[in-house]
């Protein structure tokens, strides 16, 4: 990608850029929601769940989403824009566990570490924030 400056307005430039930040929240929030949805995160062993779909039923190995109780989808916040930056964050406790891999406290496996399930990256690789900056920019008539 190549991006061109042919006229420079650092005025226009501080009070656009949040404008474009907004916009991509609104772009990718959805995307993340549905990036805990997809089927796509490999889970090692068998399961017995507690709650969730298969409350009482062992699971097999193989490929699965990352919404058990609902809790984790339904702890992302609001996209929060700051002059130059954006931030989404996760409320519930295990959520760094989930993306990053690691000890799930109150597992039923206690011994288990948990696979890294990151559905962050997947959205940023397919609405990638420079790419969605330039056409933004291009559209509200860059500086």
């Amino acid at each position: 990608m190549t991006v061109r400056i042919t006229q420079w307005n650092a005025d226009k430039f501080i009070k656009r850029v949040p404008l474009v930040l907004t916009n991509y929240g609104i772009k990718i929030t959805p995307l993340l929601q549905e990036s805990i949805k997809a089927k796509v995160y490999e889970w090692p062993v068998f399961t017995r769940r507690k709650v969730g779909l298969y409350s009482g039923r062992a699971v097999e190995p193989g490929r699965r989403d990352i919404v058990d109780t609902g809790v984790l989808l339904g702890s992302q916040s609001a996209p929060k824009i700051r002059p130059n930056s954006l931030t989404i964050v996760w409320q519930a406790p295990y959520s760094g566990a989930v993306l990053n891999g690691g000890f799930l406290v109150g597992t039923v496996r206690n011994a288990y570490i948990a696979p890294a399930r990151d559905w962050i990256t997947p959205v940023l690789i397919a609405e990638p924030p420079a790419q969605f900056f330039a056409r933004e920019w291009r559209k509200i008539g860059g500086a």
